[in-house]
Formats: structure tokens, sequence, C-alpha cells
């Protein structure tokens, strides 16, 4: 599987990685600092390999990451499996960071139950 995530979440997707790789569960974790302007290549070629994208961000999903690399997959005419994790597209709660990467699952066992799923 590989997961496309940037910012705070990578440290989440890489202690997801060593987490889950103990199941026997392999993650690419692939930061992506390239937002703009994307990759379209190493996406593809990450959908081709793995088959299966888990984007992570610490924003609503609508607008986002995980649909750009949704389109980017879609476009190619890849079929995978894909999932987004991100915060709800709803008004989210106040508290510090911490806290609320803990309660939206943007932390290594938020994203550990995402890939599991």
């Amino acid at each position: 599987m590989t997961v496309i995530t940037t910012g705070i979440c990578v440290k989440a997707a890489l202690d997801a990685s060593a987490a889950v790789a103990d199941e026997g569960i392999e993650l690419r974790v692939l930061d992506a600092a390239w937002i703009k302007p994307i990759d379209q290549s190493i996406i593809i070629a990450a959908a081709r390999e793995t088959g299966v994208i888990l984007t992570v961000e610490e924003h609503n999903p609508n607008g986002g990451q995980g649909g750009a690399v949704a389109e980017i997959v879609a476009e190619a005419g890849i079929a995978v499996r894909f999932r987004r994790l991100a915060l709800p597209d709803d008004y989210v709660l106040e508290s510090p960071p911490p806290h609320l990467y803990r309660h939206y699952g943007l932390t290594a066992v938020g994203v550990s139950a995402a890939v599991k799923s």
C-alpha cells in the first residue's frame, strides 16, 4: 500500500508503517512536499506498483490532496483501492493540536486503523 501525506502527518504515517509491518503489511510512505506542482509520475508509479493508496491530510478532504491524487489516478485509467483520511467536512473541534490529531485519527494508531480497513 502507498500512503501519500505531507507535513505533520508524515511522522504518523512512518510510525504506522513500522506498526503494521509486524502484521506483514508493507507501506510505502510518500511525503507530498511536492503538492504544487503535483508530481503525477510518482503517483502513477505508486498506483501501478502497489494498487492501494491512502492519502492522509490534516484538513478538509474536499479539494485537497486526496482529491488531486484520485483525479490523477482516474485520468491515468488505473484501478486502485483508494481511501482518504482527513478531517470531516464539518466544523472541527477546537483544542490543542495533539488532541485534535488523536480525535480525528491523524496519528500512527489512526493511520494504522485506516490501513487495515
